[in-house]
């Protein structure tokens, strides 16, 4: 079989890692995998290792904050990026193509009934929260209609099911995370890497890896640090692992809050580096309302760290964060109920790495990639039958 994502960054992201490790899984079972980008390019020599890939050369998606130039530039868009993915489905011979966000899952809706070709909707995120808009138009626009099956978890299926789509689509993709790309470092090569960043052997350092966007949750972890300055917490330093949109905001935050000497900021590095960052940190926090999932929590458990993130309305990081290996906190005021519970924290390292080793027990056990590949393969059998 040939499948074909394509995801319009092929950055250092949650989603994008996770294609490329389900890539990785897809090849090793012997299958081929092509993936389609148009932007960035930090995981490009790692992917190519498991995958074709190849740039399509549209306008990124509503740039313009202009009305007409807006609708010109979504045009050119939905047009261009279409006739490239067909051309390279024809050219290719692919049998299922794998979409993410709504616009791009509209456009591959097109290239699918075109061509007779499985669609898969592989979802990241919550859908209210990160496409409120896109999901008011979901019936409208009949994306459902090109859409084979949804991969994703019980939480966005319902949010799927609220616009109208049959349960009958939904496949729920395990969480998974790479033990083998993520795992932890003796303690004496940690130390001497977090010297040379400068952190003293007793700081307690929270760290946060991924890109830099409004749309990100790095916000309120930047706010639980302000709170933590606030309250005169000593013994702490921020490690901010990534680049993006908005890293020069970041910057000016950090020094709008007086956090300067308290933060490190390294913008994107390389990707064969990330792990020994991670294992430089020790308490790693997804912070929002309703988090669903979230790459660098499972890489942070992986690694041995202690994550901390929110028991959302939809309960799905209880679905594989766990007690005595993580920390939850409840969505009603999360934020200062997160600085409360890391700042009990600083200090006790010996109770954070306790933590971190069941974590990583867990992770060994039950968030596996290949269990994710093998659930693609099983939807596609599935759907070429119907």
């Amino acid at each position: 079989m040939h499948f074909l994502f394509y995801y319009p960054s092929i950055g250092l992201g949650g989603q994008q890692t996770q294609i490329m490790q389900i890539s990785e899984q897809l090849n090793l079972l012997g299958h081929k995998v092509s993936w389609l980008y148009n932007y960035d390019h930090e995981l490009i020599e790692q992917a190519k290792n498991f995958c074709q890939i190849k740039k399509v050369v549209v306008p990124r998606f509503n740039r313009s904050k202009y009305g007409i130039i807006r609708l010109i530039n979504r045009w050119l868009y939905y047009n261009l990026l279409e006739i490239q993915i067909k051309k390279y489905c024809e050219n290719n011979d692919v049998d299922v193509i794998l979409s993410s966000n709504t616009v791009d899952s509209r456009v591959l809706g097109r290239v699918s009934r075109a061509l007779n070709l499985l669609h898969f909707r592989m979802v990241g995120g919550g859908l209210t929260q990160t496409e409120p808009h896109l999901m008011a138009k979901y019936q409208k626009w009949k994306v459902d209609d090109n859409v084979s099956a949804y991969l994703g978890w019980p939480a966005v299926f319902e949010e799927l099911k609220a616009v109208g789509v049959s349960e009958n689509k939904f496949y729920d993709l395990p969480f998974g995370v790479n033990t083998d790309k993520f795992y932890p470092l003796e303690e004496k090569t940690v130390m001497e890497f977090r010297r040379k960043l400068g952190i003293q052997d007793d700081t307690t350092v929270i760290g946060w890896i991924g890109r830099i966007a409004s749309n990100m949750q790095i916000w309120d972890t930047l706010e639980v640090c302000k709170r933590l300055k606030e309250r005169n917490v000593t013994g702490f330093k921020m490690l901010f692992i990534g680049g993006g949109t908005d890293f020069e905001l970041l910057k000016t935050k950090v020094q709008t809050y007086g956090l300067e000497n308290l933060t490190i900021l390294t913008g994107w590095i390389p990707y064969e580096e990330v792990n020994q960052y991670i294992n430089a940190m020790d308490i790693i926090p997804l912070l929002e309302e309703d988090p669903h999932g979230g790459s660098i929590v499972r890489e942070a458990m992986a690694c041995g760290r202690l994550a901390v993130s929110v028991l959302g309305p939809s309960a799905t990081q209880a679905s594989f964060m766990k007690p005595n290996a993580t920390i939850l906190v409840k969505s009603d005021d999360y934020v200062e109920d997160a600085t409360t519970h890391i700042s009990e924290l600083i200090g006790k390292r010996e109770l954070i790495n306790e933590m971190g080793i069941m974590a990583r027990a867990y992770v060994m056990e039950n968030l596996r990639f290949i269990d994710q590949a093998h659930l693609i393969l099983r939807a596609t059998e599935e759907c070429m039958r119907k």
